[in-house]
């Protein structure tokens, strides 16, 4: 059975407090399914690299990815450390939705399983009845598909860091518990922390305080330094979303998200279609207020500076460190959320499979006895730039006065300022909304091994 997908319902206000859990995290705002259907369907056929074009342009499955990235198949493994993905805000992956995901859509992932590692309580219950848990279906559907047979682990959360409130917070606020999180993983022994891990979640640069965004992007190169190659999606604002300041000026300001703008961390943007892949229009990117250019993005930047001109000059802080850094399929991708089938777009879609692709890199370089890529920036900006399919379509959009895919207005409490024509275009190279492009798989672990 297959059901067209179907637009989001965009005429409803959200009431003020959805509208702060729509700010802190995109799992708030991609988690609810493009479209579902019954779950009973056929399994779709695998798909070739020739039959890719016709099949793609339609719904996203692992197929697709591994026929889109020439994913090899069969590559001997280390079951060794395995995969991570990043849980909070009590939302869990469900064996059962798995279960029915490798049965109708990926069936070289049936028998696959996952496991968790609760951390502070980190909720980790499969009742089916609790808040939704679409965004951890969908990032534990294709991070373990994809990284087939690496295991995969659950790293779930509880807890909240500290807040700089923008406008239209309210004491009690708060952001991911990322410090919670970082210590815990930081401990681990080197045998059980994950040489790859993943995240969805994540809030504007601006909400968290200075010194403390500064400790968690340290301890995110720490985790780097040990080997863990980090993903985050870059969020689905494009430019921003409520594109205002929190300093106590409301100055028209775009927003940069956090954590893709971290250095240490590789920042995974969107694409959609196929023949030609095209940015995914809320994609987002732009430059850090909080941390510089680093090293690694100093050929890469530059000339897309030249290209944006003086466009939007002074919204934008032309010297901070560029995001997102590459980017994937983000739009209506396959997948099962409580026992439906369902359509999944933003970029926390697009994080999770670079982290399932570059997981089994990791794992086969594991096997190789090679090390880990780990922190993997400076060689995508070198020589990986080899195993990177540039996108040259397409443009983001943002600043205009709603949330994450322009699905709802933002109430006036929250002073959303509006940029006409906000907008960072795709470019030849490095660009704020593909980044350097998508990944070819099959170069990058033939570049690796060659190390």
């Amino acid at each position: 059975m297959h059901q067209e997908p179907q637009a989001p319902n965009t005429h409803d206000a959200l009431p003020s407090e959805e509208l702060r859990k729509h700010k802190r995290a995109f799992s708030r705002v991609t988690n609810e399914p493009l479209w579902r259907s019954a779950a009973t369907v056929d399994p779709p056929p695998s798909v070739s690299r020739a039959q890719v074009d016709a099949t793609c342009n339609r719904t996203v499955t692992p197929s697709c990815v591994r026929a889109l990235y020439n994913v090899p198949a069969n590559v001997p493994v280390s079951k060794a450390r395995g995969l991570g993905v990043y849980a909070s805000q009590s939302q869990v992956p469900k064996f059962a939705d798995f279960a029915l995901f490798a049965k109708n859509i990926d069936p070289p992932s049936t028998g696959v399983n996952f496991s968790f590692l609760s951390i502070n309580g980190g909720v980790t219950s499969q009742d089916q009845n609790q808040l939704s848990n679409a965004e951890l279906n969908f990032d534990m559907q294709y991070t373990a598909s994809l990284s087939n047979p690496v295991p995969n682990i659950v790293t779930a959360v509880a807890g909240d860091g500290p807040i700089k409130l923008e406008l239209g917070g309210q004491p009690g606020d708060t952001t991911e518990p990322w410090l919670i999180w970082l210590d815990a993983m930081l401990k681990l022994p080197d045998d059980q922390l994950p040489h790859t891990i993943t995240t969805s979640f994540g809030e504007n640069e601006q909400s968290l305080p200075d010194g403390y965004i500064q400790q968690i992007c340290n301890q995110f190169g720490a985790l780097g330094a040990r080997g863990v190659t980090m993903f985050a999606a870059s969020g689905d604002s494009g430019p921003g979303n409520t594109c205002v300041t929190n300093d106590g000026t409301a100055s028209t300001r775009f927003n940069p998200v956090f954590p893709a703008v971290c250095p240490f961390v590789t920042g995974v943007g969107g694409t959609k279609n196929v023949a030609p892949e095209q940015a995914f229009p809320f994609s987002s990117g732009g430059f850090s207020d909080k941390f510089a250019r680093p090293a690694y993005q100093d050929q890469a930047v530059p000339p897309y500076l030249k290209t944006v001109g003086n466009n939007f000059q002074g919204l934008f802080n032309a010297s901070g460190r560029g995001f997102p850094d590459v980017s994937a399929q983000s739009f209506n991708a396959t997948f099962f959320t409580g026992g439906q089938l369902g359509g999944f777009q933003g970029t926390s879609a697009a994080a999770p499979i670079w982290a399932g692709t570059v997981g089994m890199v990791n794992a086969a370089l594991i096997q190789a006895g090679k090390p880990p890529m780990g922190f993997i920036n400076p060689w995508l900006y070198g020589a990986g730039l080899q195993a990177i399919n540039d996108v040259k379509v397409g443009a983001s959009v943002g600043c205009t006065g709603t949330t994450a895919f322009g699905s709802q207005q933002f109430p006036p409490q929250f002073g959303a300022k509006l940029v006409p024509n906000a907008s960072w275009p795709t470019a030849p190279g490095w660009d704020a909304v593909t980044g350097l492009g998508t990944p070819d798989i099959g170069k990058m672990l033939a570049l690796r091994m060659a190390m």
